[in-house]
């Protein structure tokens, strides 16, 4: 028999895929009636994500906390680091330029988009660095 706690965190993990589901759904559909209603389905989609973490994190053990953070803390922070140096460097050096990225047909890259990007690159960044410190604390622990 399954217990009421093991229910309520997969209904959590149900809903957020429900939610993301209809979250891409909304983009494609409803994106040409404009970008209010797509940031308010975001913000909706963020609400129910932060919900689901707050019930994960409360089920968390002392010892898994402490890696999270460790690993938000010192990988996001030289992920970021390290992503920084990296778009510097390639920047300096004259790699081919970032115009070369192939964007959806009709999309013209402008300003907001190219800070979008780079937002992505950056947090791609930390979340590297973070799996990396993650994965070293458990190693090092086992």
């Amino acid at each position: 028999m399954v217990d009421r706690r093991t229910l309520r965190i997969a209904g959590w993990y149900g809903a957020a895929i429900v939610a993301v589901a209809a979250g891409a759904v909304a983009i494609r559909v409803w994106a040409p009636l404009g970008s209010g209603f797509v940031s308010v389905a975001s913000l909706a989609l963020v609400a129910v994500v932060l919900v689901m973490a707050g019930q994960a994190w409360r089920g968390t053990d002392e010892a898994a906390r402490e890696a999270h953070k460790v690993a938000w803390f010192w990988g996001g922070s030289f992920g970021a680091l390290a992503t920084f140096t990296a778009l510097a460097t390639l920047h300096l050096f004259g790699v081919p330029r970032l115009e070369a990225i192939p964007f959806p047909p009709g999309a013209r890259p402008g300003p907001l988009m190219w800070m979008m990007l780079g937002a992505a690159v950056l947090v791609l960044g930390q979340a590297v660095g973070y799996a990396l410190v993650w994965a070293g604390w458990w190693l090092k622990r086992r």
